[in-house]
């Protein structure tokens, strides 16, 4: 054992100077097969030294950059999903590992087993990529129990999720991670079959629960193989996206409110006022008909009682409506030259299925045709800018997000 040791570190000693010493001179008696044979050997392109072109070593192996392409429109919003050959999380170039990576290749110009956590792809121009497994640290996002293993959503900002016989429960935060176990069209729409990520608990959840698709992003394979980077990078931008959102919502109803207030019909106090007087004296009204009607059925000794006060009734309802009339005609005619804003809202400028969000961002004012500027707060401005941050891997993967 110790010969064969001993042996095997001679023979590692003379490669290594045989490398060394005869790199240099192969670079410059043979720069054309050196530059593919270190080509080979890295696995990226090496420039010939002579002539400047670059060796064609085939692909460079997967790489995520632009990889997810947006799926056809559900309900004229954009479902983005991609082809499961992309974002990958395992294969990784034998240029992160040299040392294995050489070995690899001096055991493929060997016709010789390849050494554990290696593997050749032979490209179509006939040229080979050798590649490494890596082990990856743990992921300190990771769940501590079974991933379910299917593809990976993420709910872009808060979204309602239903149970199976598509009763509402509750709304979901942006960001929130679930893996979709189905996808089905229900009443025209296309719904996901979820399990749920708890990200505190760093748990996958028993319970089921249903999103509209429209509502998620949709990766193309399991949370705990997709790369981590481009997977937290998602994850974080939803998050910031749904608080921004959830921000912008609270302001907008600040904003619709004060509008309300600001545009208040002029005659509203007086109108309020001769209205709760008008009311007062119409229940009296028809409390003395039911008097009446009793009394002309039955012997009732009260009934010119009832007379008396339906003549005095009527006394006040001929002055009531010298004040009631004009009042309402007044409030009318203003109401119907201006339209009144209702409890909702609106976002003004939605840039893209998703909402929008900008620094200034506007509140369109239901039932009217004006909208205000809102200003976000010091929180809000953090998650924009968080946002701004992950735009450009984001953008890269889902270009619409």
């Amino acid at each position: 054992m110790i010969r064969f040791l001993v042996k095997l570190l001679v023979l590692c000693a003379v490669g290594f100077a045989i490398a060394w010493f005869g790199t240099p001179v192969l670079k410059e008696k043979a720069p054309g097969p050196y530059s593919k044979l270190a080509s080979l050997l890295l696995g990226r392109p090496v420039a010939n030294p002579e002539t400047g072109e670059v060796a064609d070593a085939g692909k460079l192996g997967e790489v995520v950059g632009g990889a997810l392409d947006k799926a056809s429109e559900a309900g004229g919003e954009a479902l983005a999903k991609t082809d499961f050959s992309f974002l990958k999380n395992k294969a990784k170039k034998a240029s992160t590992n040299d040392t294995l990576a050489v070995a690899a290749a001096d055991a493929v110009a060997a016709g010789e087993t390849l050494p554990e956590g290696a593997r050749t792809e032979t490209q179509p121009d006939g040229s080979v990529v050798v590649y490494v497994e890596e082990e990856l640290p743990p992921d300190p996002r990771g769940a501590l129990n079974d991933d379910p293993g299917f593809p990976m959503g993420i709910v872009v900002t808060n979204s309602f999720f239903y149970d199976d016989r598509g009763n509402k429960i509750n709304s979901m935060p942006g960001g929130t991670v679930v893996e979709n176990l189905e996808t089905a069209d229900k009443a025209g729409r296309t719904y996901c079959r979820t399990r749920v990520f708890h990200p505190v608990k760093r748990l996958w959840q028993d319970e089921e629960v249903w999103f509209e698709a429209t509502d998620l992003i949709l990766l193309n394979a399991p949370y705990q193989d997709l790369p981590r980077k481009e997977r937290d990078a998602l994850v974080d931008y939803c998050e910031a996206k749904g608080k921004w959102m959830a921000g912008y919502a609270k302001l907008a109803e600040k904003a619709a409110a004060k509008y309300a207030a600001d545009h208040r019909n002029p005659y509203e106090a007086e109108y309020q006022a001769a209205k709760a007087r008008h009311d007062e004296l119409m229940a009296r009204v028809a409390e003395n008909k039911k008097k009446l009607q009793w009394s002309q059925t039955h012997d009732d000794p009260k009934r010119g009682q009832y007379l008396q006060e339906g003549r005095t009734l009527a006394a006040e309802q001929r002055e009531d409506a010298k004040v009631w009339q004009p009042i309402v005609q007044k409030w009318q005619m203003w109401e119907s030259q201006h339209m009144t804003p209702t409890d909702t809202f609106t976002p003004a400028g939605e840039e893209t299925a998703f909402g929008r969000v900008g620094p200034n961002p506007r509140v369109k004012i239901p039932g009217t045709d004006d909208s205000v500027t809102v200003e976000e707060t010091a929180v809000m401005q953090q998650q924009r800018e968080k946002m701004e941050e992950l735009a450009p891997i984001v953008h890269s993967i889902v270009p619409g997000l």
